[in-house]
């Protein structure tokens, strides 16, 4: 259901389902959902030996998720987790660390770095940009405005200093539109724009070896964040996740330690669109 960010929600929160409640756990294989691929094959390539393809062989007993909202799910030595995203850090944040040795996410960020981090010298922060098919729905996925991405340099100025390499993440198609935002900035930070050829999951692990994270209104990016694991890491995500068609509460997506960065919607949009601000 939905591109890597979402998957991930889903998995995670089976597999530590699995492990608090010494139930064993399978995923349905398939190469693809819809038009978006799966990962068995590369990132979670580890956990692959507990795919079926058979959909007769999954639990019966559905559970489906009640809300956008963290809660806990009922305990059953056979359940299938159906019908839900859930999106919470608190599904799996008691068996984070199992769960990546599991999926083999430290390893796979070994070699990320060995593969592209090392051309990039001193601190670094990962800035994503997240438009794509955002460009044809902000009533349900606003594109993040300037003014989120200047306000986020600002604190990280203020705190920190300008020592840092940004490293830009968007899509191709974006790029114009990107570089024309990241020019506006009010930073002397070196700029760096990410391979676009580079696969996604490991664009991914590389936003998680950076030093600061500045996340767009995606799951993608929220996943880059959360797997990085230093300590002393600096998160910042935007004030708008979902557009007003969307009614759905995000209070338990973000750790208590991420920093939320006012968004001021741009001029030309405001009167015509409300946003759900956190």
């Amino acid at each position: 259901m939905g591109g890597l960010g979402n998957q991930l929600f889903q998995i995670f929160t089976t597999i530590s389902y699995s492990i608090s409640n010494k139930v064993p756990f399978v995923f349905l294989y398939s190469t693809s959902l819809g038009s978006r691929s799966t990962y068995w094959d590369n990132l979670l390539e580890s956990i692959k030996c507990n795919t079926i393809t058979n959909p007769e062989q999954l639990p019966t007993n559905c559970f489906y998720e009640q809300s956008f909202r963290y809660s806990p799910i009922p305990v059953s030595e056979n359940i299938r987790l159906t019908g839900g995203y859930f999106q919470s850090y608190k599904y799996f944040q008691d068996n984070r660390d199992a769960i990546c040795d599991l999926c083999g996410i430290r390893e796979h960020k070994t070699d990320v770095k060995n593969e592209f981090m090392g051309k990039y010298k001193g601190k670094l922060i990962s800035m994503h940009f997240r438009m794509g098919d955002y460009k044809g729905k902000p009533e349900y996925h606003p594109i993040l405005p300037f003014e989120y991405y200047n306000n986020a340099l600002s604190q990280i100025v203020s705190t920190r200093g300008e020592d840092y390499t940004i490293l830009v993440f968007c899509e191709k198609e974006d790029e114009l539109t990107v570089k024309q935002t990241v020019g506006r900035l009010n930073t002397k930070m070196r700029v760096e724009y990410v391979d676009f050829d580079i696969p996604d999951w490991k664009q991914m692990l590389m936003m998680s070896c950076c030093d600061i994270n500045i996340i767009a209104n995606s799951t993608f990016s929220w996943w880059g964040a959360y797997l990085n694991d230093s300590s002393e890491k600096i998160v910042l995500y935007p004030t708008v996740w979902f557009g007003y068609k969307i009614v759905s509460e995000v209070l338990d997506l973000f750790p208590k330690n991420w920093r939320k960065i006012d968004c001021e919607p741009p001029s030309e949009s405001k009167g015509k669109l409300k946003l759900q601000f956190l």
